[in-house]
């Protein structure tokens, strides 16, 4: 893990914490501001959980979060197989997450190129920071106020070290029970009769 001094390490939390910062170079406009520095561990340096092994909440989750339907069955073309007979946005979803689970599959290969590709700040924080720094983010917070929820969802799934296996864990649960409260709270402010 990237040892940093307190200031280094605030630093880095505010440009995770929020994005819209003009002095992150990540969401400057080209050629603004100095260089980004590369991360000090490089993304083939650390381990990854193999696409087709992703936890299923975790894949469904981060799918969900990063496409609508239409862009899915884009990505998946002629590949989209079957499927559930959910309407809409789940009928897609179910239909990546299957394409996923085909082994060097050409919908799951370019499926798992684009997720890391759109996810890459994440996954090259988390390679660079370590699982404290994505515990800081996720943990304890209203998860619908994490910025760019769906790439530290995506880097954590993604993490083979064995010390992600209780932030999948908790990532897990608070994504359903979340999901449950909204929905809770979307259904009782609906008018009755």
């Amino acid at each position: 893990m990237l040892r940093m001094s307190r200031n280094l390490r605030m630093f880095v939390q505010e440009a995770v914490m929020h994005p819209s910062d003009p002095r992150d170079p990540a969401t400057a406009p080209p050629g603004a501001g100095p260089r980004r520095r590369r991360a000090a561990t490089t993304p083939s340096a650390v381990a990854r959980v193999p696409f087709d092994r992703v936890e299923c909440p975790l894949l469904d989750a981060v799918l969900a979060m990063s496409f609508d339907a239409g862009e899915l069955d884009n990505l998946l073309g002629d590949e989209r197989a079957g499927g559930c007979a959910c309407p809409g946005p789940r009928a897609a979803i179910d239909a990546a997450h299957r394409a996923a689970h085909v082994p060097d599959g050409a919908a799951a290969r370019r499926l798992e190129r684009v997720l890391d590709t759109l996810h890459a700040r994440e996954l090259e924080a988390l390679d660079a920071l370590g699982l404290d720094t994505a515990t800081e983010v996720l943990v304890g917070r209203d998860l619908a106020r994490v910025p760019r929820l769906a790439g530290w969802v995506w880097a954590v799934a993604r993490r083979a070290d064995p010390d992600a296996d209780g932030l999948r864990s908790y990532l897990v649960r608070a994504l359903f029970l979340d999901g449950f409260r909204a929905l809770g709270a979307q259904a009782s402010s609906r008018p009755t009769g």
